[in-house]
């Protein structure tokens, strides 16, 4: 499976919230309607001092993760004018025929409202993600995991802290896997305290596949970014993303 629409569940009709696409080099690109109103974050070391920047698209575009390991994203109207460009973990390696796994973005969700001309569950690749609850504000982060024959399960250990953890109805807590070209990608989606209102944008944070953004909500509608480094452990068919250490905050 090369290419995927995933849509989300908001209690009443499957709205489409991502497509996602492999290319034959292993390359991950991924877009999302109302691209053009995407804010990008990021960490600058400024005098070994570390400071959030953001970035705002120049129209609808994609983000492509290379195979290389760069990720960066751009606009359809300006194809050479990328932007953001971050050199690193190698996705897939097509001499070798071997591929990597990496975070690929983590993004604050601003609230989902794409209906496509093509309905829902129109194509056969087209990804549902379903919910029981109507949706509320929500986190969803990304993982490319190197397919095998046998299939890995996935253990994605992850968590905050009591005074982060929001207990109200409607909350989501979960992940699961869709298959593309070379790469399962595992999506988790969470919630914490204080998210109450969905962001105007939607807010997008990548790196270089090592690190894992992950957004806190605080207080009079405002959050943190922190950076968590994972860890990466394969023990027989059992692929386990160790994601609960928070390093840096911002």
């Amino acid at each position: 499976m090369t290419g995927r629409r995933i849509f989300i569940n908001d209690g009443k009709q499957l709205l489409q919230i991502f497509r996602f696409e492999q290319k034959d080099d292993g390359s991950i690109i991924a877009w999302w309607p109302n691209f053009s109103d995407t804010v990008w974050l990021t960490v600058v070391n400024d005098g070994n001092v570390l400071k959030g920047i953001s970035l705002k698209s120049e129209g609808d575009g994609k983000l492509n993760i290379h195979g290389c390991g760069i990720a960066t994203f751009r606009s359809h109207d300006r194809p050479k004018n990328h932007s953001l460009i971050i050199n690193g973990n190698r996705l897939f390696d097509k001499e070798k025929k071997t591929a990597g796994a990496r975070h690929l973005f983590t993004t604050f969700m601003n609230k989902p409202t794409f209906i496509p001309n093509s309905p829902a569950l129109n194509r056969k690749s087209d990804y549902p993600i379903q919910t029981n609850e109507e949706l509320s504000p929500y986190v969803i982060m990304f993982f490319a995991i190197p397919q095998s024959q046998t299939g890995f399960k996935i253990n994605f250990e992850f968590s905050l802290s009591i005074d982060e953890m929001n207990n109200i109805p409607g909350d989501m807590l979960g992940g699961n896997l869709f298959s593309l070209r070379y790469h399962d990608l595992f999506w988790f989606a969470y919630r914490t305290k204080n998210m109450t209102n969905w962001p105007k944008n939607k807010l997008v944070c990548y790196d270089d596949g090592f690190k894992v953004p992950v957004f806190v909500g605080l207080e009079d509608q405002q959050y943190r970014l922190e950076y968590r480094n994972p860890k990466y452990s394969l023990i027989g068919d059992q692929f386990t993303i160790n994601c609960s250490i928070s390093d840096t905050k911002i």
